[in-house]
């Protein structure tokens, strides 16, 4: 059963106890092996469904995706208990135990809307006035696209700890679209704003990114600029750079970022904003950008180039790769702070990508003024295809133990794919962790896609969120012991 948000509903807060029914697994928690595969959750919500993000915090695990069940894309909102072992339900206390499914515009006139969650955050409040932070507000992000794929722009909602909207959030129309109370609608071009990642600052402010362009989409159309946003904490543009956004062109040229491979990450870096992406010129091979930006979305002159790191492709070594980013995360090693960048290359060769290419994962670590931290695997990276055809990372995440975290998919995509899922550990310096599946990693066969990866606050369950095609597509929740 679905439940779309209704406005003029506020929800209480229910008690949670503990679990009503403990799964079967439970009694072999004790005795399972880091990188056993202990349960799967299916979430089924009556179309092809999938989840995209997630953050765990305390036994509560926050995820956003993408549902179709009404006929066009929404979004989708749900938190899961878990109990510490191979437990996890939804939460009665929130939206009434039911996924919320969101559609940020409520203009009649764009009936073609399709919504995407691909950002999720909390931030912790004071609930009664004590001096003592003890409940979260709920922000997911996503794009909205009106006019059956024309006009892409980016979204927010705020969602208070019990699941209902936050009706004081967002609400005016920016950039077009009539967003539905407790979200609000961004643009920062006038034809496309893509979002790839984002998350919320302790003030309340929702800062994200992702691609940027104008002009004609399809094949040989528009090419894509890296955008960065804010938003305050009344869902209004903030002081960003120009507007509320910054739009970047990559080696200075409008329109020069490779228009099909590329994924950024952003994230709070001591009150900085950090993000990460895969760039080139057009027809050229890629290069791996970090740019560090202050508050006010000016340049970090302390990190880098004048805010802005390049690492060239031939980094990784011969042949030329082509580089696709797809996440990145903070590290605390002890008291030195990390960027870890994960993503995939492909050969490049003489300018295109010939048939049966080697495609590997690559992990690269930066010490915190952007230069590459050479104590990490060969020269600051690891660059391996795990033993595995046609890897592709998606997501990786440090443990309390510094070890990294990756997830992703491998084999032969499409419906008819032999295709699984992959998790692989590394210790801290960068060596497959032995004592976690087979010589470091996990695999699953079973057609599934990955999303997101993250870690229970105790450092001994890991999730990772995606889709499963069981019958449709489905929501998935993959719970590994850690």
């Amino acid at each position: 059963m679905l439940k779309k948000i209704v406005i003029s509903s506020l929800l209480a807060i229910t008690p949670v106890a503990a679990l009503a029914n403990p799964p079967p697994c439970a009694a072999n928690w004790p005795a399972a092996a880091p990188g056993d595969l202990l349960a799967t959750h299916v979430e089924d919500l009556g179309g092809d469904d999938t989840f995209n993000a997630l953050k765990s915090k305390k036994g509560k695990i926050f995820v956003v995706g993408t549902t179709n069940a009404s006929g066009f894309d929404d979004m989708v909102v749900a938190k899961y208990r878990h109990d510490g072992a191979c437990g996890l339900e939804l939460d009665p206390g929130f939206n009434g135990g039911l996924p919320i499914v969101f559609d940020f515009d409520l203009d009649p006139n764009a009936p073609f809307n399709h919504n995407s969650g691909t950002w999720i955050d909390l931030r912790r409040i004071d609930t009664d006035d004590d001096g003592i932070k003890d409940d979260h507000e709920i922000y997911a992000g996503g794009t909205t696209e009106m006019g059956q794929g024309i006009l892409v722009k980016a979204g927010v909602a705020k969602f208070l700890s019990d699941g209902s909207p936050d009706l004081s959030y967002g609400g005016g129309p920016l950039g077009g679209g009539l967003p539905v109370p407790g979200s609000s609608i961004l643009a920062c071009s006038v034809d496309y704003d893509s979002v790839a990642d984002g998350f919320v600052t302790s003030e309340g402010e929702a800062i994200f990114a992702g691609q940027s362009a104008n002009g004609p989409g399809g094949l040989g159309g528009r090419n894509y600029d890296f955008y960065s946003a804010k938003m305050d904490p009344t869902g209004s543009p903030a002081p960003w750079a120009n507007g509320g956004c910054a739009v970047e062109q990559y080696g200075g040229l409008l329109n020069g970022w490779d228009a099909t491979e590329f994924a950024v990450s952003t994230m709070d870096f001591d009150g900085k904003v950090l993000s990460v992406g895969a760039a080139s010129i057009v027809n050229s091979g890629n290069d791996i950008q970090l740019i560090r930006y202050l508050s006010d979305g000016a340049y970090d002159p302390s990190f880098g180039n004048g805010g802005v790191k390049t690492t060239s492709a031939l980094t990784l070594g011969p042949p030329a790769y082509y580089l696709t980013v797809k996440d990145a995360a903070l590290a605390k090693l002890f008291n030195l702070r990390r960027i870890v960048v994960v993503g995939r290359g492909i050969d490049w060769g003489a300018g295109v990508i010939p048939v049966g290419s080697a495609i590997d994962m690559f992990i690269i670590r930066y010490l915190e003024d952007g230069d590459i931290d050479m104590a990490f695997g060969t020269n600051g990276f690891i660059r391996s295809d795990l033993g595995l055809t046609s890897i592709e990372p998606k997501a990786v995440t440090i443990d309390r133990w510094k070890r990294t975290i990756v997830a992703g998919e491998y084999g032969n995509p499409g419906p008819q794919g032999d295709n699984g899922i992959f998790v692989a550990r590394f210790d801290m310096f960068g060596n497959l962790d032995a004592t976690f599946g087979v010589n470091g990693v996990v695999t699953t066969n079973g057609r599934e896609n990955v999303a997101e990866i993250g870690i229970a606050h105790d450092g001994k369950s890991i999730f990772v969120v995606g889709g499963s095609p069981v019958g449709s597509l489905d929501a998935m929740i993959y719970l590994f012991k850690g």
